[in-house]
């Protein structure tokens, strides 16, 4: 497949080329599957019956919050005169 892209890139490239594409794919692959193993069992803590208890909890603070910061951010109105 690397080979293809290569060629239909441009055709002048070396076979070298290819090699080292190929080979530069095959690392971050691994990369990745390392960086999966890392990651699965911080991923599971965050699934499941625990997650859906939190998005509750940021679901009943932000509609407390809504409230409070639609005030702050009203334009404040004033009785007395102002200045010209």
């Amino acid at each position: 497949r690397i080979t293809a892209l290569v060629h239909a890139r441009s055709p002048r490239l070396p076979p070298s080329t290819a090699f080292v594409l190929g080979r530069l794919a095959e690392r971050h692959e691994n990369e990745a599957l390392r960086a999966r193993e890392r990651v699965e069992p911080a991923w599971r803590k965050v699934r499941g019956k625990r997650w859906k208890k939190l998005r509750g909890a940021m679901k009943e603070t932000r509609k407390a919050v809504a409230p409070a910061n639609a005030e702050a951010s009203a334009p404040a109105t004033s009785s007395a005169p102002q200045r010209s």
